[in-house]
C-alpha cells in the first residue's frame, strides 16, 4: 500500500502528472513523470513494478489458459482479472487468493468489474484503500484507481486519471451487483470478483 499512497502523494504535489488514457504510456518530460493510463493499465503498472511474480501469474493465465498467444497478447483488461479470480476458485496460486463472494475486504484487495453482457465485457478495476462500510447488502469503499469519472468524495484534481474516491456496491454477493461509480449517482449492473495479493497481505 505504501507504493500506491506514494504515487497519490506525488500527484497531489504535482511531481507526477496523471491523465486517463487508453494509450497506457509512462514517460518523462521536462523532469516530470507522466502517467497516461486507464484503469487496468494502472493496475498492470503497479503489479509489474512492485509485485512482478503476481503479474506473471496473470500474464501466464491469459496466454496459457485463455489461449492468447504471446504474439497476440497486447495488455491485461479488467475482465482478465475477473476471469483469473474466478479461475482461482478451483486452482492454487503462489501469489493470489480469490475472495469468496461477500468475504470481508481489506486494504490492498483488488476489485474487478465487468459488464454483464459477454460481448461488451469491458469494466473497471481498482484497489481498496479503505473499507468504510461492509454489510451483506452494501459495500462502501475508498479505492485507488485510474478513472475517467469522479467518484464520491473524489481526491482527483482538475484532470482525470490516477486518484482516489468512494464507490458503492449494492448486493455484492450476487452474481450481478449494482455499482455506483460517480458523483452523478448513476448505478450500473456489473459482475464483480475480488482478489488478494498474498505478499501484500503481510504488509497491511
Amino acid at each position: 500500500m505504501f507504493h500506491l499512497r506514494n504515487i497519490l502523494r506525488l500527484i497531489r504535489r504535482n511531481l507526477v502528472h496523471s491523465a486517463y488514457s487508453h494509450e497506457n504510456t509512462i514517460y518523462r518530460q521536462a523532469k516530470k513523470l507522466y502517467f497516461k493510463l486507464d484503469c487496468s493499465g494502472f493496475i498492470t503498472f503497479w503489479l509489474s513494478k512492485y509485485y512482478p511474480a503476481a503479474f506473471r501469474e496473470i500474464h501466464s493465465y491469459v496466454t496459457a489458459i485463455k489461449k492468447v498467444s504471446p504474439e497476440e497478447f497486447k495488455r491485461l483488461y479488467s475482465f482478465d482479472f475477473l476471469d483469473f479470480f474466478n479461475y482461482l476458485d478451483k486452482h492454487k496460486s503462489a501469489c493470489w487468493q480469490s475472495l469468496a463472494r461477500g468475504e470481508k475486504l481489506q486494504k490492498g484487495d483488488i476489485i474487478a468489474f465487468a459488464r454483464v453482457h459477454p460481448r461488451t465485457r469491458f469494466g473497471h478495476i481498482a484497489v481498496v484503500l479503505e473499507v468504510l462500510r461492509q454489510t451483506p447488502q452494501r459495500w462502501v469503499i475508498r479505492v485507488c484507481d485510474s478513472s475517467d469519472c469522479r467518484h464520491d468524495e473524489d481526491a482527483r484534481g482538475p484532470a482525470m486519471g490516477i486518484g482516489s474516491g468512494i464507490i458503492h456496491i449494492y448486493n455484492p454477493g450476487a452474481d450481478v451487483s449494482i455499482v455506483k461509480y460517480s458523483r452523478l449517482g448513476k448505478r450500473y449492473e456489473r459482475c464483480i470478483r475480488c482478489g488478494r495479493l498474498k505478499e501484500l497481505k503481510k504488509e497491511v
